[in-house]
């Protein structure tokens, strides 16, 4: 279909009719057929494509490569967008992960630290099973041990369970103090993600950007969406997505204003064109600095019952490492593994 068949005076928003579509793809809506905005070509207009504006770090386009299509996908948040938006999403995401390097390299010195920790514990407790077993391997020379050999072999047991219960206790000691260190550490880390946060809005927008609002808010009011769409569109979600965030403090100010015009429907603003540009601004403001911010939450969140756990592993096994596995993705037709503390530096 081209933009000659669509008289957009008379029908400036609608889905381009694809008699062809048999089922949805990515970049459409239920019924296959691609929506775009008053004022677009609708001949050269690119496809929306999806994006995952969810805090997950980036790690590739959703496909059947992946199965992302096949079934939901746990902590995923996907939105249809134009290539622009998705390219920004792309980046965006992995600036914050950049950001969070120096982060994650201090997580992972959490299991050589708590090796350290539980060693002298861990030595005295080898030390006197092995001192146990080297008796015991002297006592008796039948398959049954008889009345004196019995108590011997109890004696052995009595003479070095002092120093195993010694050992343990300084394991557990050890490993206590070092997750309560660390435990303590992310909930900094998550009080400093979530003042970001809250300061994120207040530090992107001058008084420059809450002027141009008011006066594009008077001008809103003048034009309606038919005409305003387009200049939206541009000032709130194309241009700040070229040019990485620039202009997101103008997005961030108008934004409440366009959502109260589509509330309240003044000035036909209740259109599927404007809950459009809101929706995109929407993801638009979610930059770099909303993404570290939020990864830094997810990872310190999960992190904390990791440490724990962890923590009772190294206790449980002595001061050895755990080895509780996950399995991860097939790779050329293998059930791969890695450590459930991978983020804590056991591999």
């Amino acid at each position: 279909m081209t933009a000659t068949e669509i008289d957009l005076k008379t029908d400036p928003y609608r889905p381009l009719v694809d008699p062809a579509a048999q089922v949805a793809e990515p970049g459409t809506n239920e019924t296959g057929h691609a929506v775009w905005i008053a004022g677009v070509d609708y001949a050269t207009a690119p496809k929306l494509v999806l994006a995952d504006v969810s805090p997950e770090p980036w790690d590739g386009p959703p496909g059947p490569g992946n199965n992302w299509q096949a079934a939901p996908v746990p902590g995923r948040e996907f939105v249809a967008v134009p290539p622009v938006v998705s390219d920004y999403v792309i980046r965006a995401k992995k600036a914050a992960v950049a950001d969070l390097a120096g982060f994650d390299a201090i997580l992972a010195t959490f299991a050589p630290t708590m090796v350290a920790a539980v060693t002298a514990g861990r030595t005295k407790v080898e030390d006197a099973l092995n001192r146990r077993a080297t008796a015991h391997a002297h006592i008796g020379g039948g398959e049954e041990l008889n009345a004196r050999e019995t108590a011997a072999y109890d004696a052995v047991t009595a003479m070095t369970q002092p120093d195993v219960v010694s050992g343990r206790a300084d394991i557990k000691a050890a490993a206590k103090a070092r997750a309560d260190e660390t435990i303590e550490w992310l909930k900094d880390c998550e009080y400093d993600a979530l003042k970001a946060l809250d300061e994120l809005g207040a530090k992107r927008t001058t008084e420059a950007d809450y002027r141009w609002a008011l006066d594009m808010a008077q001008t809103l009011g003048l034009m309606g969406p038919r005409h305003s769409v387009p200049l939206l569109m541009n000032a709130m979600v194309l241009r700040p997505a070229a040019r990485d965030g620039e202009g997101l403090g103008r997005a961030q100010a108008l934004l409440p204003i366009l959502k109260g015009l589509y509330d309240s429907g003044a000035n036909g603003y209740h259109a599927p064109e404007v809950e459009d540009v809101i929706r995109l601004a929407e993801v638009v403001l979610r930059d770099a600095k909303w993404y570290a911010a939020h990864m830094k939450l997810r990872v310190a969140r999960r992190a904390m019952w990791q440490v724990r756990v962890c923590a009772e592993e190294y206790v449980a096994r002595d001061g050895q490492t755990p080895m509780m596995r996950v399995q991860t993705p097939q790779v050329k037709g293998q059930m791969q593994g890695r450590s459930a503390f991978a983020e804590l530096g056991i591999k």
